[in-house]
């Protein structure tokens, strides 16, 4: 009598604890999303099922130099505001980019320009002691004078919060900058804020739901370079008091931070070849889980990290390249039916990720001569899907039904399924076995399609699937193993 094992949840995979059980199938999904249901709010009987992700779309550009930096708009006439190392400054839609100009006037090689907005006005910082203000959306310059800010001591990093626009700076004895300044959205004022004291320098700020200022620091070295495991902390800053009011401990490298769904997300190096991530639990960070598919990505091309970043109100991550996919991103959040964990899309070295006015998600990648520059689209062309799952134990395996919404349609189209086997009476000590693949003349029907194994005599089966597909969305509801 036969025996079936049954493969339907791919909400969340899981490389972190390699070994299968009923809660447990799935090592790696790459270019799906198992809550696409939610977009449209349609009930689906299968809440998590393989299924294609949207692919990114380019924007046409043709900016001026790579951009460094970029930020939500805060009205409809742009999406996202973004500044180039030439320090030139564009306003960014799905349908393209338009020329806001050199803030200074001048074109600067300068990878340290940084945006803010606040007050109804759009800030540029030049990375060397220039501010820079622009009625928004999209008026002409003009430069803020008695800044007081010091050159040299690299990015002078902004960042909203209160009434206020936080400043990084710093002075001859750390180069790297342990000062915060504030300047003043409607007076243009700037003042000191807070001194992280000598030997610290400001890696980073994020603002904390307006109730703190969450300050990244490091201890500084002789040549002024943030590093070192000992010595990084996240400080928490009210924006009043003359000190900041907590700080805490980060265990180990700090990496980056971001406030997604009002909840502060720390990725942290905790030794060679280890990253994790970590949330601000009250004054103490709390372990999230351990990025063990790939380490985090620590910086591409700018100054300034961004290697998380907001999806859709999920945690996104950005990976290491590994054998399996190119520069993955992996999503992770929480739903009412538990923990969701995928990558979302792989192959785009993106540096800046940003969520625009508009809620489309924006990014870019950096390509000499320049920047190219995307957006995921509400609809169009869909990823290919790459799964495997975990290693499982099996006794005479037979058959394999893959489950689908459509079969492939035509073309290139293709479900491709490839089983590795492990046992102990393998000389090799494993085996590969390439199944038919599923194309629009092999189909068994329109919901399934049984494959035969081809004489496979492992104890342990890892079950790869690929799709070729271009407008076809392949949405795999799950994968049946027929055994005796």
């Amino acid at each position: 009598m036969s025996k079936e094992i049954n493969i339907t949840n791919f909400a969340q995979m899981n490389p972190q604890v390699p070994q299968y059980s009923d809660k447990n199938q799935n090592y790696l999904i790459a270019g799906a999303n198992p809550v696409y249901y939610l977009q449209d709010g349609t009930q689906e009987e299968q809440v998590a099922p393989l299924s294609a992700s949207l692919n990114w779309s380019q924007i046409a550009s043709g900016l001026d130099g790579n951009i460094v930096h970029m930020i939500p708009s805060t009205s409809a006439t742009f999406s996202v505001y973004a500044v180039t190392d030439t320090s030139k400054v564009y306003g960014i839609t799905t349908s393209g980019v338009t020329n806001l100009g050199y803030p200074s006037g001048n074109s600067q090689n300068n990878a340290g320009c940084y945006l803010a907005i606040g007050g109804g006005y759009l800030f540029m910082t030049d990375g060397i002691n220039s501010v820079y203000k622009m009625v928004l959306p999209n008026n002409s310059w003009s430069a803020i004078s008695g800044t007081g800010l010091t050159s040299g001591i690299g990015v002078h990093i902004m960042e909203p919060f209160l009434d206020f626009i936080a400043l990084r700076d710093g002075t001859s004895s750390y180069t790297q900058g342990g000062l915060i300044k504030k300047l003043d959205v409607t007076s243009f004022v700037v003042s000191n804020g807070i001194d992280l004291g000598n030997g610290f320098g400001v890696i980073q700020m994020r603002n904390l739901n307006n109730k703190y200022l969450a300050i990244a620091g490091g201890q500084v070295s002789a040549g002024g370079v943030i590093n070192g495991y000992p010595q990084n902390y996240i400080f928490l800053w009210d924006g009043i008091s003359s000190r900041y009011n907590y700080s805490v401990k980060v265990p180990g490298q700090f990496i980056d931070m971001k406030v997604v769904d009002s909840v502060l997300y720390v990725a942290v190096k905790v030794a060679s070849g280890k990253t994790c991530i970590y949330y601000l639990n009250g004054t103490k960070l709390t372990k999230v889980f351990t990025t063990q598919y790939s380490n985090i990505n620590t910086g591409i091309y700018a100054p300034i990290i961004n290697s998380l970043f907001d999806f859709k109100n999920y945690l996104g991550i950005q990976l290491n390249s590994t054998s399996d996919i190119n520069n993955p991103l992996l999503i992770y959040g929480k739903e009412e039916t538990g923990n969701i964990e995928f990558i979302h899309s792989t192959g785009y070295n993106f540096n800046c990720k940003t969520v625009g006015y508009d809620g489309n998600i924006f990014a870019d990648t950096y390509l000499l001569p320049n920047t190219a520059l995307y957006y995921l689209p509400a609809s169009g062309n869909y990823q290919q899907i790459e799964y495997k799952s975990q290693w499982i134990p099996v006794k005479n395996l037979q058959a394999i039904d893959i489950i689908y919404d459509t079969p492939p349609q035509g073309g290139t189209d293709a479900i491709n399924v490839t089983i590795y086997g492990q046992g102990e009476d393998f000389i090799s000590g494993s085996d590969t076995i390439p199944l038919t693949s599923i194309t629009a003349t092999t189909k068994l029907n329109a919901k399934r399609t049984r494959l035969d194994c081809q004489g496979f005599t492992g104890d342990q089966v890892m079950i790869k699937i690929t799709t070729v597909n271009s407008t076809w969305r392949p949405c795999i509801r799950g994968i049946k193993l027929i055994t005796e």
